[in-house]
């Protein structure tokens, strides 16, 4: 055969099915880093995000736990209470500005059971309430001139509203009653929801006002204080997605729980033990006998990705504890 005719006649078959088993195995031989580094990536991004959660979980429930039982009105103050539910109320009792419920118990007053739906609490994981006060800001810019004066104050928030609990202080007294009407800068204190329209350090005689003489009532002055008593609770609840989130619910004026916020996604449960002063061990909410003496909790929480990108094909677990401190309770 020619020169030119053996130029001519290409590429036998057996040469190019070694290409091909060649460039087959080059490609197999990417396609298997390629997926390796995307398997990898899955889970350094799943451990990253079950990390990230626990970080957020702690440090917001952190801040919670440290203001509980904080108020903006000095803890020796004579305390009074003019709101006429105020037998059961959860925000009366500032001894019990830490309260946690187990495994098997409910949140009580407003109630907050077990569930399945998305932001209902889930069966056999613990839970945490705190009390504190919240500050808005608020003071008197005119003394009272009669039991019965408007508190006319500074500013009033939007999100304060007629039928709010709120709290006013000075140096002499603390009362809680019902606003009875917000407007402009006045906020009423009326009957309406009170079982008196004034206040008075004869607190004895509270909701007695024809056993108090005039000059008993106590007429707040200029620079007083109004706070708002509210509750934290946090909980393990179902999401919408079928999983479990770490959740954050906040109360006012001891209404109807209100719809809880998703703080953190794939935390499945939550245990909580509570070391008290005298004791040298952290022991179970059920073991707790006096929640006044609570001052740290210790919170173990259990962590899963969403997707299974373990090694094993399995979801990503952890399992992180953190000791929190109360810091600013007054009780």
């Amino acid at each position: 055969m020619s020169p030119a005719a053996r130029a001519q006649r290409g590429l036998s078959m057996i040469e190019l099915m070694v290409a091909l088993v060649l460039g087959l195995l080059l490609t197999m031989g990417a396609l298997s880093i390629f997926l390796a580094s995307r398997s990898a990536y899955r889970t350094t991004e799943d451990l990253s995000r079950v990390q990230e959660a626990a970080r957020i979980a702690f440090e917001l429930m952190a801040r919670d736990v440290r203001e509980a039982g904080g108020n903006q009105c000095a803890e020796s103050v004579r305390t009074g209470n003019v709101v006429s539910e105020r037998d059961d109320a959860y925000w009366q009792n500032w001894k019990h500005s830490l309260r946690g419920v187990g495994a098997t118990a409910d949140f009580v007053a407003p109630a907050l059971g077990f569930g399945t739906a998305a932001g209902t609490r889930v069966s056999g994981t613990d839970g945490l309430e705190l009390h504190s006060s919240e500050d808005l800001g608020i003071y008197l810019t005119q003394a009272m001139t009669a039991k019965d004066s408007a508190l006319t104050v500074n500013a009033i928030p939007a999100d304060v509203r007629a039928n709010d609990v709120l709290v006013v202080c000075d140096f002499r007294l603390v009362s809680y009653f019902r606003a009875t009407a917000v407007s402009g800068g006045a906020i009423e204190h009326g009957t309406g929801g009170n079982c008196s329209a004034g206040f008075t350090r004869f607190t004895d005689l509270t909701c007695n006002d024809d056993k108090i003489p005039l000059e008993a009532w106590h007429l707040y002055g200029a620079n007083a204080v109004v706070g708002r008593p509210r509750a934290v609770r946090w909980f393990v609840g179902n999401n919408a997605r079928n999983g479990k989130s770490l959740y954050r619910a906040v109360l006012y004026s001891g209404g109807a729980a209100p719809a809880a916020d998703e703080v953190a996604e794939g935390i499945s449960q939550m245990q909580i033990q509570y070391l008290s002063d005298g004791d040298n061990a952290y022991r179970a909410a059920a073991e707790v006998a006096d929640w006044s003496k609570v001052k740290a909790a210790r919170a173990v929480l259990t962590l899963e990705s969403e997707r299974k990108s373990g090694t094993g094909g399995e979801a990503i677990g952890r399992t992180v504890t953190a000791t929190l401190s109360l810091r600013n309770r007054n009780s």
